[in-house]
């Protein structure tokens, strides 16, 4: 069963070197790149979230 996500759509401006890391990751990790921008996004919230206890 595939879990389904209301998702919003953003349009945003990103460095050239960030979409290339971003896209290196996706390839890396099988995965597309709105999909490793997510996941990015929501490991660093951790790390901030742990880090302030």
């Amino acid at each position: 069963m595939v879990k389904q996500v209301n998702k919003d759509k953003r349009s945003v401006t990103l460095d050239p070197e960030v979409i290339e890391y971003v896209e290196d990751m996706a390839a890396k990790e099988d995965r597309k790149f709105s999909q490793q921008l997510n996941k990015i996004v929501k490991d660093y919230r951790k790390l901030i979230e742990e880090k302030e206890g």
